[in-house]
């Protein structure tokens, strides 16, 4: 299906965006993007570092982690990574990070030593603490689901995870094959996943806010400056414009509709999935 090279836009990643946390600033706390793929969570942790409110990135994504490791010379345990991003990636007093569900459960397996389980949400207080300092949680979602799921299998297929405004998507996206049980399975994960950030952030007792995908694809200006005043009560932020753009085409539609034909032919309505925009959407 692929040959294993992810493309993305992988602005903020540069050193020119490192910092130095210096005995003279303080870290006034952290903010956690709780995300499942194809979500927007890419879209708004970019607006989000464009405005510096934190640089919210895939930090413990081991393509960005091994990069990030390398150029500061850290070592690739663990707490001795957390403690670089702690001091060189907070911007406006603040440390920002995105984090899908199953990436979070193999981080949480990685600090305490336990055999990963991508369906239990339970983690103790003090490793989040440990983590994420004082944190506030951001939980990013998108209200169909359907859609959602059919973007993950596409990005699954091509490796094409975000394009820069201008950029041609090319004949491997626009030719994602069609296959419904993986379909129906990607939008299992991203079930599951949502499920354990609303029930790991209930548990916490954390501040928390929700953004929809559909927000930010609508009202990306308005929405950046909710989340950061949330974050920084107060703050006067300047978003602009996206950098990126949005994958979903005229096959992507095309998957969606036969999805649901198949679906309203072979499986009665009580077995339907929830339509869009049925889901709870409050943490």
């Amino acid at each position: 299906m692929t040959d294993g090279s992810a493309r993305f836009v992988g602005d903020f990643l540069g050193p020119e965006y490192d910092r130095d946390l210096d005995s003279a600033e303080r870290l006034l706390g952290s903010y956690v993007i709780c995300s499942t793929p194809r979500s927007g969570s890419g879209l708004l942790s970019r607006g989000l570092a464009a405005v510096g409110v934190g640089v919210p990135l895939e930090y413990f994504n081991p393509i960005h982690r091994e990069l990030l490791v390398g150029r500061w010379g850290c070592g690739a345990e663990l707490p001795a990574y957390v403690r670089e991003l702690h001091r060189r990636r907070a911007a406006g007093g603040w440390f920002g990070a995105k984090l899908h569900w199953e990436q979070f459960s193999r981080l949480r397996a990685e600090a305490t030593q336990e055999e990963e389980d991508p369906l239990r949400h339970e983690t103790p207080p003090s490793l989040l603490e440990r983590l994420f300092p004082t944190p506030r949680f951001i939980r990013v979602v998108r209200e169909d689901l359907d859609r959602q799921a059919i973007s993950y299998w596409r990005a699954l297929c091509s490796q094409l995870w975000s394009l820069a405004v201008g950029e041609e998507a090319g004949a491997q996206y626009e030719d994602t094959p069609y296959d419904r049980e993986a379909i129906m399975r990607c939008r299992e994960a991203i079930a599951n996943g949502e499920l354990c950030w609303e029930r790991l952030i209930r548990e916490h007792g954390g501040r928390s806010i929700v953004v929809t995908y559909e927000e930010l694809a609508s009202d990306f200006v308005n929405t950046i400056e909710r989340t950061a005043d949330f974050i920084s009560p107060g703050l006067a932020v300047a978003p602009t414009a996206p950098r990126t753009r949005q994958l979903a085409d005229r096959r992507s539609n095309e998957m969606l509709e036969r999805l649901r034909a198949e679906r309203l032919r072979e499986e009665p309505p009580e077995l339907q999935p929830q339509p869009a925009g049925a889901r709870t959407l409050r943490a």
